[in-house]
């Protein structure tokens, strides 16, 4: 990420708050996916309300919530 580099650089720290992982809901709604009672997880699909700052505000919790129900990426 460009933004690691920039942080470097400037000898400051970046922290990123993905708090939607520890939150009942998400734990409760993956756990069909995790144990295949849904079958295979073909595609996901995330939808926001757009505040106009949705790529900064929401875009990143909704990254994460695909990451939490689809895993980590094996590729870019």
């Amino acid at each position: 990420m460009m933004e690691c580099c920039g942080c470097e650089k400037a000898r400051l720290k970046m922290a990123i708050n993905h708090q939607s992982r520890c939150d009942p809901f998400y734990n409760c709604a993956k756990q069909p996916v995790n144990n295949g009672y849904v079958g295979e997880l073909r595609i996901i699909r995330t939808m926001g309300v757009d505040t106009g700052f949705d790529m900064t505000n929401n875009g990143p919790h909704l990254f994460d919530a695909v990451r939490i129900f689809g895993g980590d990426e094996e590729w870019i």
